[in-house]
């Protein structure tokens, strides 16, 4: 059963029923994994879509730590990516360090999720968890971006590791 949004809430008290869009994105802190949920939690197809994450402006000045060696600490972890069967995607390399990872999806439909795994570490000498967890005031300021039909829209992560991208385009009403 798919979760009614405000938006969706509001466009059924107008009378209306528009196409409406909806992305939110949820941080989970995970051991030895982090994960990065992103949901199409509108009402409309969003047809192919590029979702960037970008910790740069995260508070604790976050990175991916993806191999044994490098600018990590500890544990470290591939980035993975889980869509729906259906959908095709691509992601950018990412090396050990990187703040940046970017995911095409080739249709990012109604209710669809995208999880995005892998270890963050972050890079302060004192931090709230340590360097190997990450806590939700030090994910906030990072980025999730999203890409559709030549538009783009972006929100940060708040400390209460969560986003909500204001109106992406819909694919069609």
């Amino acid at each position: 059963m798919r979760k009614t949004t405000p938006l969706a809430i509001l466009a059924l008290l107008a009378g209306t029923v528009p196409a409406m869009a909806e992305v939110n994105a949820t941080f989970r802190e995970g051991a030895p994994v982090e994960r990065f949920f992103i949901q199409n939690a509108g009402l409309c197809d969003l047809g192919p879509v590029t979702l960037t994450i970008d910790l740069s402006p995260s508070s604790a000045q976050l990175i991916f730590d993806v191999t044994a060696q490098g600018a990590g600490v500890e544990v470290y972890q591939p980035i993975q990516v889980k869509a729906a069967a259906s959908v095709v995607y691509r992601v950018n390399a990412v090396t050990d360090g990187m703040q940046v990872v970017k995911v095409e999806l080739s249709s990012f439909g109604a209710g669809e999720r995208v999880e995005i795994s892998g270890d963050l570490d972050d890079t302060l000498t004192e931090s709230a968890l340590g360097q190997i967890r990450v806590a939700g005031t030090e994910i906030a300021g990072a980025r999730v971006i999203l890409n559709a039909a030549g538009r783009e829209v972006s929100a940060a992560f708040d400390t209460q590791a969560q986003a909500i991208l204001p109106n992406p385009p819909c694919l069609s009403s």
